[in-house]
Parts: C-alpha cells; sequence; structure tokens
C-alpha cells in the first residue's frame, strides 16, 4: 500500500465541500511514504508535515514542504532526512510520525517516536525505542535539525513520543509519550528554554492505570487559562479517556478525566471507543476530537459480529456538559 496524500478540502456550492490532491507521495526512495501527521501552513501559504518512511538504507522519515507555483500545483522539497546513514546509530531520530509546530520566529519543532541514540538506563530495549524532540530552524535558504531532547534521559522519562508539540503562553513546549514513566503507560513532559540556548526537560505526570488513563497517542492543547486537554487511547471505563491537567504545587500537574468513553454493552456501542488522535479548542472552551471505533453504525468493524460497533465518531465536549 503506497504511499500517501496530501488533500484539500474547500467549501463549495449548497453546503457541500470539494476534494482535491494537491500531492501524492511516491514511495521512500524518491519522496517519502506514510505521512501519519498533519500538515501547518506558513504566512506565505507553504505547507510543512513530516512522512514515516524514507531512504535506501533506514527509512527514518522526512520533513517536507510544499509550496505553490502560482499554477495550480504544488512542488515538494524535503528539508530533512532522518538518519540516512547506514552507521545505525539512530542518534538524529528516526519515523517522525507526528505534526509540526511553529515557534515566533519560524523555526519548526517535532517529534520522531523512535532513535535518539544508546539508553543510558535500560528503560529501552535497545538505541532504536526512544524518540527524540527535535528543531529545524533556517539560515540562507537552508534547514538544520537540531536535537533538543532524547528519550530517556531520567529514570522517569517518557519513550515514544506519537505526537506533536503546543506552545504554552510563557513559550515552552509541552508533549506527550506513548510509553515510559513511573509506571509504563506513557507521560506528559514540558522543555523550557534556557540561558544556553539549551532545552530542559521534565517529566511532569505519569500515566498508569484506568483511574488516569494510559498510552496517550495524540498531543495537547491548551486554554485561556493555561489549562491542558488530551486523549489516552485506553484506560478509564475501559475504552480511553479525554483528561484535563492544571498546574499544582511545585509545578506537579492534577488530573482530572473530561470524559470516559465506554466499552460495549451486549449489542452496540454506542460511545466512540480508543481515541487515536488529539483534540482542538475553540474560543469557548469546547474540545472536538475522533474515536477509531464505536458509534453503533453498523458491525463491519467488528468483522461482521453480532454488535454493532460501528466505524468510529466525532465528538464536541462542552464546558456546561462535562462527564
Amino acid at each position: 500500500m503506497c504511499c500517501g496524500t496530501v488533500y484539500r478540502l474547500s467549501p463549495g456550492n449548497n453546503g457541500n465541500w470539494k476534494y482535491r490532491v494537491i500531492y501524492r507521495f511516491r514511495g521512500p526512495v524518491s519522496d517519502g511514504e506514510a505521512p501519519y501527521g498533519g500538515v501547518i501552513a506558513d504566512s506565505a501559504g507553504n505547507l510543512f508535515g513530516t512522512a514515516l518512511q524514507r531512504g535506501t538504507g533506514l527509512e527514518c522519515g522526512i520533513v517536507y514542504e510544499l509550496s505553490p507555483d502560482g499554477k495550480g500545483n504544488w512542488k515538494e522539497a524535503v528539508l530533512h532526512e532522518f538518519d540516512h546513514s547506514s552507521k545505525g546509530s539512530h542518534r538524529d531520530g528516526c519515523t517522525p510520525s507526528s505534526y509540526l509546530v511553529f515557534d515566533a520566529s519560524g523555526n519548526l519543532f517535532g517529534t520522531t517516536s523512535a532513535g535518539g541514540g544508546v539508553d543510558k538506563n535500560g528503560a529501552c530495549e535497545n538505541d532504536y525505542y526512544c524518540g527524540t524532540v527535535f528543531e529545524l530552524s533556517r539560515k540562507d535558504g537552508k534547514w538544520t535539525e537540531a536535537i533538543i531532547h532524547r528519550f530517556p534521559e531520567t529514570a522517569e522519562d517518557g519513550t515514544e513520543p506519537m505526537s506533536g508539540l503546543v506552545f504554552d503562553h510563557a513559550g515552552n513546549l509541552w508533549g506527550t509519550t506513548f510509553g515510559g514513566g513511573q509506571a509504563g503507560g506513557g507521560t506528559v513532559f514540558e522543555l523550557k528554554p534556557t540561558a544556553n540556548g539549551k532545552w530542559k526537560e521534565s517529566s511532569l505526570f505519569s500515566f498508569s492505570d484506568s483511574e488516569t488513563g494510559t498510552q496517550p497517542y495524540g498531543g495537547l492543547v491548551v486554554d485561556a487559562s493555561g489549562n491542558f486537554y488530551g486523549t489516552t487511547f485506553a484506560g478509564g471505563l475501559g475504552a480511553g479517556t479525554v483528561f484535563e491537567l492544571t498546574s499544582g504545587r511545585g509545578g506537579r500537574l492534577t488530573e482530572s478525566l473530561v470524559h470516559q468513553f465506554a466499552s460495549c454493552n451486549q449489542a452496540e456501542c454506542p460511545d466512540g471507543l480508543d481515541p487515536f488522535g488529539g483534540l482542538t479548542i475553540d474560543s469557548a472552551g469546547n474540545l472536538y476530537g475522533t474515536a477509531t471505533q464505536g458509534g453503533e453504525a453498523g458491525t463491519f468493524c467488528n468483522g461482521g459480529g453480532n454488535i454493532k460497533v460501528g466505524c468510529g465518531v466525532m465528538f464536541e465536549l462542552s464546558p456546561a456538559g462535562i462527564n
């Protein structure tokens, strides 16, 4: 199955939307494959994203830019290729499955779910599975990568950051890891810039069990008060959660579950199941997201069994209706 697309949806007449593919990836050797993360746009309308694989050797993925040519077509440029050497160290990072984020100066930040180098603490199986946070800065038209954090560097550090990052109101970066932490169920981490140009990472919350939710695939969003929201793929009532994190004493975070996705009953799955992605938030504080299964719209996603599972839902959570 090859190789992925970037597409555009434009509002048309009578409330309909027009779909158009603006770029087709041709494969890992030529220009990349499997763009898991979404795209972001700069002020000039150029698009930036990541692809999970590329290269003739390690195929560790790319960061790419798509630029409109003024004639309705788009041209791709590979800004960075991860660890395309054959030395096997993976210190550059590998398999970026996330979206990117800009800072105020136009630098790009993202994560790789693997790579980063040899683990000092034995929390990863080998040098491949830890993950990184990276920065791409542009000078004279060229982009240079710097690894600003390698997982794990402490015993409480997370592993495998699957999603992208968000800046808080003070300019610090926040994200989640799918695994690691005190109980192995993933973490929420913060990266603060320091005076010497480096970044200091702190693991501020560990997901542990059904009461906290576990395995956050998606990233975080932040509201006007500085509270963070995200999803876990598992935990809660059995099929994942939506959570809120507020600042506590000593910089630690306090979690509350905004919503717990319920497992199926004997006949149907009315709620969503297993939220894989993150959330978006509007100016009123409403949260929007998706779940990979559920919704009781047919038995197809259960292999044709008797329970009406459904193939996923889009949901909204409003502050007045939190449960």
